[in-house]
């Protein structure tokens, strides 16, 4: 089912009439003031830093344009880009809030709603195509369309919210049939994922190379560039700066955010990460507009 077909039982709910828009920018609004001002949460991604910091260092993925040839060799022959769906503007909206923040965060988002067995299918996928080593983008990607049926814009939300849940564990509030784990399940779960998937940069004293992390930026800055920048009917002043925020997002978050509201519980710089998502969200929107 896609990220734009709109019911509670899908990715997003209902959002139809001017009061439903409404609603989607409080969410958004309240993500965002949680960027500055965030709530009390668990810091079990801290503990599997510490965990796994003296282990084998994972691989690093392969430069960004091998990558864009691997997507465009292997997966977009097997999508219609010429028939994404064209979400409105209260799905739009409250995708923006969802994708700037976790929803453990934000209770007014916590109507968006997720089979957790999707999240469980996708996990397993990823990490049967690990047995030889931590995989690359293409191949996340790849399993993820697989599971979706061809459907990009599923496929990448599943991936951004299954690796966003391995990462940090701060997306429970939404998942649908999620089961009752253990601190030290969960802490499993997570280093399985880490240690499933390649890296974006060397790990350094002080600095871990969290591939967990760095892995949901890049399908996080994939689907914003798909959604904001190909999936509407057309592009308006909003589309617009929402394509140019998010492509920054990662700098401004650097910059602006940790450096003035909070810090980070896992140092961890996400910029290579953003460079990998850009590159394979813009091949996509190439795809999608070429194929109209």
């Amino acid at each position: 089912m896609s990220v734009t077909e709109l019911t509670i039982e899908s990715t997003f709910p209902e959002a139809v009439g001017a009061s439903s828009y409404v609603d989607a920018v409080r969410c958004l609004g309240t993500a965002a003031y949680t960027l500055f001002a965030v709530p009390g949460h668990d810091t079990l991604h801290t503990q599997v830093t510490k965990e796994v910091e003296f282990d084998q260092p994972s691989p690093l993925e392969i430069p960004t344009t091998e990558v864009v040839s691997q997507i465009n060799e292997r997966i977009l022959p097997k999508v219609d880009m010429g028939a994404l769906p064209s979400p409105d503007r209260p799905t739009l909206t409250r995708l923006a809030g969802v994708l700037i923040q976790f929803t453990d965060y934000t209770p007014r988002l916590h109507n968006v709603s997720v089979d957790y067995e999707r999240v469980v299918d996708l996990r397993e996928a990823v990490q049967k195509r690990a047995d030889e080593g931590p995989i690359g983008l293409a191949e996340q990607l790849d399993a993820a369309l697989e599971q979706s049926d061809g459907d990009i814009t599923d496929a990448l939300w599943h991936l951004f919210i299954t690796s966003r849940q391995h990462a940090r564990w701060l997306d429970s509030s939404v998942m649908r049939g999620m089961h009752d784990y253990t601190q030290d399940e969960k802490v499993g779960l997570m280093k399985d994922w880490n240690d499933s998937i390649v890296a974006f940069k060397e790990r350094r004293p002080g600095f871990p190379q969290d591939a967990g992390g760095d892995t949901y930026y890049v399908w996080t800055h994939a689907l914003a560039k798909l959604a904001f920048a190909a999936m509407p009917d057309k592009e308006s002043i909003a589309t617009r700066a929402a394509t140019k925020i998010f492509h920054h997002g990662t700098t401004i978050m650097h910059a602006l955010v940790h450096r003035i509201a909070n810090t980070q519980d896992v140092k961890s710089n996400h910029t290579a990460a953003a460079v990998y998502g850009n590159a394979i969200g813009q091949t996509l929107v190439d795809a999608a507009k070429a194929a109209r």
